[in-house]
């Protein structure tokens, strides 16, 4: 096959010469030396053939040819062919490119031996022209200093449209990975290139794409090259655009356009600075590795101790459960009769769990009841999920509307329903979200492979938005750094899973025991939400790893995805402490969550001010409806009658008491938080910011951090207690938090722009030569979330032993 493409090339080199000779009418042959200029003229019939034989001492001087001809038009150019001993280039002058004309042209000459120690320089250059008229041209054969690169020393080059670069490199024995930076002051558009030295390169922007690897350039690029893929070296091609397109989006040419009228050839020459450095060495992949899992590991270690430092402090303050001590219910249903207060009940019999009720007239009567009809108690049931047993309201639907709407709430109020049945609706959360993640994760992954598949073997780097110049390449992976620096997601979602197992456990042993604090003191204990946070917390990692594989527009829902269930899930958590019976089921919670995301997805690929219209008035919308359902505790219905309902509302709430509303902390927090949200929802729509995304989740980030302060906030203001270590969790999630959003906002690559334009925020690495600063980001973010969710389980501590009836529901 090799040699039927060589014979076929060959035939048509020398068809086309019998072509040429045939037209010739005469030829005049000039030996030629380097370094000297020749002026000539030729016409329809004439040919001018330059031969040069010179050698050199080693690769670092080849040649290059630079023509020139001020005579010429595209009707009739000037041809000018080099013929070399193993390859042959042709150009002609005038250069055209993007319909701009140059009348100077320099090649630099693939060197056709590069193993030797000395190289002879021996090529033909044959000028001709089909014009009638005799065309001036002048040309000019010298030797290029620095044609063979050397680990860190940096080159200085110039180029322009016309005049493209070209540099070779080869491995010693000691490299194995180098890293080629390129900088520039200018920002006029780039092409820089690596490509395989078995063949010359074509220094033709079209083609120049066609084998190796390639980045546009402004100021920055960088490229990552091993020595397995070019074990005898390779060429660096630098290649200007004619014009500004390829490096900018439209609205950034037309910019640029304006400010750069001239396109000539001397307007368009970029000077820029070549470095060729060794990559890291394994050693600083291992160093960096361990350092990373070790810090996330003393997390475990740190917790070991608090927790061994709790367990010594109370291991003396064991409660002994005699008669007196036991709940008096209990103890006398344990001896089979109940010689206290009645135990309300609804029709059924059922017991209202958290809620205390008068004795009925007449005294108690005795009333028979196995032990085991408190299996509503019991948190730690094998039996099955069924959907029936999940929110059964009908004990205690027909008076929620008088409850719920008393001036003053307590928790007893809105922790009617039974525990069990509460416990096994939070479940669903963590078990949902679990399959939820696999049904996301799976074509997820396969996405992404299929990504960096396509990004390594089509050589086009302006693929994914990575920052070149911290990109340490591991296996497939071509930024590994920035793929591992999430395993802290990871490792604190699971810590913070363990931890809240432990206190499942210690809650469940308790409710074995029929602990009176447990059942009717504190806020009710249910762990479905925290179980389903840890492993939203370890999914994020997976997922924003999945994301920086292949960083781009067109997958950044992956890295935010679950953030927007984090933060969802987060201000679920902190409504359920206070509001356990109306806490919204998992698949209702999960589908407005899918529609979430799914407007995200609409606003990426849809950036119009139709989409901005529908979503402000969207958004307006469901700020308006959630602030009447936390206004009114979930009793405000949508149906035929909510004119009406919303009327007397009006009418009996704001006008008579209008100087104070019936539920006065629920009005300042909703109308300070409706207040923050309209006010995003108008800079959304006057200014459309291009990463919508991120718009999105600042827009639940900050309504989470909204009704935490407002949290924090109530219990002082209620006399409530924060204890130490809450206090210490909380203050160490607000430093973490100030530190990850620094480094947050040091973009190193943002895919709002182009390629070429991501690249100049490319930074060197920053910790341990291998992160960089969004890799610290990484770090800090999983860290800030885990001590914010520690908060979160740990913050109502200090009512454990406060009856329900005297907890304030905010």
């Amino acid at each position: 096959m090799f040699l039927r493409e060589s014979l076929s090339v060959w035939a048509v080199a020398v068809l086309s010469t019998l072509c040429v000779t045939l037209t010739i009418s005469r030829a005049e042959s000039f030996d030629a030396v380097l370094g000297h200029n020749y002026s000539g003229s030729v016409s329809n019939g004439a040919l001018d053939i330059y031969y040069f034989s010179e050698q050199a001492n080693n690769l670092r001087n080849v040649v290059q040819v630079m023509v020139e001809s001020n005579d010429t038009t595209l009707s009739y150019p000037v041809l000018f062919v080099v013929r070399q001993q193993q390859s042959i280039i042709s150009w002609q002058v005038p250069y055209s490119l993007d319909k701009i004309d140059y009348n100077l042209v320099n090649r630099t000459l693939c060197p056709d031996e590069l193993k030797s120690d000395s190289v002879i320089h021996d090529f033909y250059i044959d000028v001709s022209s089909s014009s009638n008229q005799y065309i001036h041209y002048d040309l000019i054969a010298v030797l290029k200093d620095s044609f063979l690169l050397s680990t860190n020393d940096a080159v200085d080059i110039e180029a322009a449209p016309s005049q493209p670069q070209l540099y070779l490199f080869q491995f010693d024995n000691f490299t194995s990975e180098v890293f080629i930076r390129f900088t520039s002051d200018d920002d006029i558009c780039a092409v820089v290139a690596i490509q395989q030295v078995d063949n010359c390169p074509t220094l033709d922007s079209p083609n120049i794409g066609y084998d190796g690897v390639y980045q546009t350039m402004t100021t920055k690029a960088g490229i990552t090259v091993d020595n397995s893929d070019y074990p005898d070296g390779f060429y660096i091609v630098i290649f200007i655009e004619a014009l500004d397109t390829l490096c900018n989006s439209d609205a950034e040419v037309q910019s640029i356009n304006r400010r750069r009228r001239d396109l000539s050839s001397d307007s368009r020459l970029k000077k820029l600075t070549v470095v060729v450095e060794p990559l890291v060495s394994a050693e600083v992949y291992i160093e960096a590795v361990v350092v990373s899992i070790g810090v996330f590991l003393l997390f475990y270690a740190l917790a070991g101790v608090v927790l061994l430092v709790l367990y010594i402090k109370n291991r003396n303050a064991v409660v002994c459960y005699n008669k007196e001590e036991q709940d008096p219910i209990l103890a006398a249903e344990a001896a089979g009769v109940v010689a206290g207060p009645a135990i309300a009940s609804s029709d059924s019999g059922s017991y209202q769990y958290g809620t205390a009720t008068d004795v009925p007239p007449g005294g108690p009567a005795p009333v028979h009841r196995q032990l085991d009809r408190l299996d509503h108690y019991d948190a730690d049931s094998n039996s099955s999920i069924d959907d029936n047993d999940i929110d059964w309201l009908a004990d205690i639907e027909h008076e929620k509307d008088v409850y719920r709407t008393k001036p003053l709430l307590c928790v007893a109020d809105l922790s009617r329903k039974k525990h069990k049945r509460l416990s096994k609706k939070f479940k669903l959360y963590h078990w949902n979200l679990i399959t939820i993640a696999i049904f996301y994760a799976v074509p997820v992954i396969q996405l992404v492979i299929t990504y960096q598949k396509v990004f390594n073997t089509s050589g086009n780097e302006d693929l994914c938005y990575f920052n070149f110049w911290c990109s340490r390449p591991a296996g497939v992976l071509t930024a590994f750094n920035n793929v591992f620096s999430n395993v802290g997601f990871i490792l604190l979602g699971l810590l913070l899973i363990l931890l809240v197992y432990r206190r499942d456990m210690i809650h469940k042993r308790a409710m074995e025991r029929h602990d009176k604090y447990e059942r009717t003191c504190g806020i009710p204990k249910h762990f479905g939400l925290f179980y389903a946070i840890g492993f939203a917390l370890m999914i994020e990692g997976i997922m924003s790893a999945c994301y920086h594989v292949c960083p781009n527009w067109t997958n950044f829902q992956f890295d935010t995805a679950f953030m927007y269930g984090l933060a969802f899930l987060g201000m679920l958590k902190l409504y359920q402490s206070r509001h356990p019976d109306i806490n919204p089921n998992s698949h209702a919670a999960y589908t407005l969550l899918a529609m979430i995301v799914a407007v995200a997805v609409v606003g990426v690929l849809f950036h119009e001010i139709w989409f901005w219209v529908m979503f402000t008035s969207l958004y307006l919308f469901v700020s308006i409806y959630f602030t009447c359902q936390l206004y009114f505790m979930g009793t405000v219905k949508l149906d035929l009658g909510i004119v009406k309902r919303a009327y007397m509302i009006i009418k009996t709430d704001f006008c008579c008491k209008c100087i104070r509303p019936l539920y006065f902390d629920r009005f300042v927090l909703l109308t300070t938080a409706n207040l923050i949200n309209w006010s995003m929802a108008l800079y959304g729509v006057i200014t459309m910011p291009k990463d919508f995304a991120t718009f999105l989740l600042a827009i639940f980030i900050i309504n989470l951090l909204l009704y935490s302060a407002f949290y924090c906030i109530m219990k002082i203001r209620t006399g409530e207690k924060i204890r130490p270590v809450a206090l210490m969790y909380i203050c160490a999630s607000v430093v973490s938090w100030g530190f990850s959003l620094y480094f947050f906002q040091e973009w190193v690559t943002s895919w709002e722009l182009s390629p070429a334009r991501g690249r100049e925020m490319n930074q060197n690495c920053k910790l341990l030569n291998f992160y960089d600063d969004h890799d610290i980001w990484h770090f800090l973010a999983s860290s800030s979330m885990f001590f914010s969710f520690l908060g979160v389980l740990t913050i109502d501590d200090d009512l454990d032993k406060t009856p329900r009836d005297k907890i304030s529901v905010f």
